[in-house]
C-alpha cells in the first residue's frame, strides 16, 4: 500500500484544527468571555456587539462562571444585578463603579446601544474557558476540500450570524500562524534529537578512541 502524502497533510491540518489547544488559543483572541442577552417573550437574543452595557472583570468566584447574572437599568447612573444561584440577593451598583459581590469584582459601563427605558429584560454569563472550547467543538465542521490542493473548508453553526461569521474569520486568521508555530517546534524538536544522537555518538566514539589508544601503547609496552 502507498501512503497518500496530501491525505495525510490534509488530514492533519484537520486534527489540529480541531485540537483542544487549538481551540483555547481561538478562545483567547476572541471578546466571548462574557455573553450578553435580552429575554424576550417567546426567544432570548444574544446581543453580539451591540449589547446595552459591557462588563470587564477584575476577579471571578469560580462557582460564577456559566450561570445567568440578570441585569436591570435602575436609572440613569445606577443598575442592580441577581446572580441565579441559590440565597443570592439582588444587588445594586453604580455605572463606572467597581462592584463586588460574593468574591467576584466586576465593573459595567454603557454603551453607544443603551436606550432609556427600552423596556427589555437582560442578562449576562461569564464564560469559563472549558465551555467556550466545548461550545466550539460542538459547533464547527471541518472538511477537506481538495486534497490535490491540500485545501479544507470550515464552517460555524450559531444564532447569531456575525458572531459566527468572526470565529471562521479568526480561525483562518489564526491557524496560518498556530501551524506554523507547530511546525517550527516539530522541526526544532527533530533538531534537538538529532543533535542529542550526534553527541552521544561523538562520546561513544571518543571512547572507542581512547580504547584503541590506550590498547596500542599497552602492546607495544609488551613488545
Amino acid at each position: 500500500m502507498i501512503e497518500d502524502q496530501n491525505l495525510n497533510i490534509v488530514s492533519g491540518e484537520i486534527e489540529q484544527i480541531k485540537s483542544k489547544l487549538f481551540f483555547s488559543k481561538l478562545v483567547d483572541s476572541l471578546d466571548v468571555a462574557v455573553s450578553y442577552y435580552s429575554v424576550g417573550k417567546v426567544l432570548k437574543d444574544e446581543m453580539y456587539k451591540r449589547s446595552a452595557f459591557k462588563v470587564s472583570l477584575s476577579t471571578i468566584n469560580n462557582s460564577h462562571y456559566d450561570i445567568p447574572f440578570y441585569f436591570d437599568f435602575v436609572n440613569e447612573s445606577q443598575y442592580s444585578i441577581l446572580i441565579d444561584f441559590p440565597g443570592n440577593t439582588r444587588v445594586t451598583g453604580t455605572f463606572g463603579a467597581p462592584l463586588k459581590m460574593d468574591g467576584t469584582e466586576l465593573t459595567i459601563v454603557k454603551t453607544k446601544y443603551f436606550v432609556e427605558n427600552d423596556g427589555n429584560d437582560y442578562y449576562f454569563v461569564l464564560n469559563s474557558k472549558p465551555s467556550l472550547i466545548e461550545y466550539l467543538s460542538k459547533n464547527i465542521q471541518v472538511d477537506p476540500l481538495n486534497f490535490n490542493a491540500n485545501t479544507i473548508r470550515i464552517s460555524f453553526q450559531d444564532y447569531n450570524a456575525l458572531k459566527a461569521h468572526d470565529i471562521v474569520n479568526k480561525i483562518d486568521s489564526l491557524y496560518i500562524t498556530y501551524s506554523n508555530q507547530q511546525k517550527n517546534l516539530a522541526n526544532k524538536q527533530k533538531i534537538d534529537w538529532l543533535n542529542k544522537e550526534l553527541s552521544q555518538v561523538e562520546t561513544r566514539m571518543e571512547g572507542f578512541e581512547d580504547y584503541f589508544e590506550n590498547f596500542t601503547l599497552k602492546k607495544r609496552a609488551v613488545i
